[in-house]
């Protein structure tokens, strides 16, 4: 790997890092106090509200996400 190819990838890390923190493929009963694990094509989305803890899994269907769990 020459010192081009390295700059060309050092220069495009933002960019990578915006489009993953701008994705809107989270489900739309995310709020901002939930803790979201991303792995594989699911969203594990972990929520607490006092002494309750829920915890919903998220998948891609195309699109959109549907909860399977």
């Amino acid at each position: 790997m020459n010192i081009k190819n390295v700059m060309m990838m050092a220069a495009m890390m933002p960019a990578f890092a915006l489009a993953e923190t701008n994705s809107n493929c989270a489900p739309a009963s995310v709020e901002a106090n939930d803790t979201t694990i991303r792995v594989n094509d699911q969203n594990i989305v972990i929520k607490q509200d006092g002494e309750q803890t829920s915890v919903k899994i998220y998948k891609m269907n195309g699109n959109e996400m549907t909860k399977i769990s």
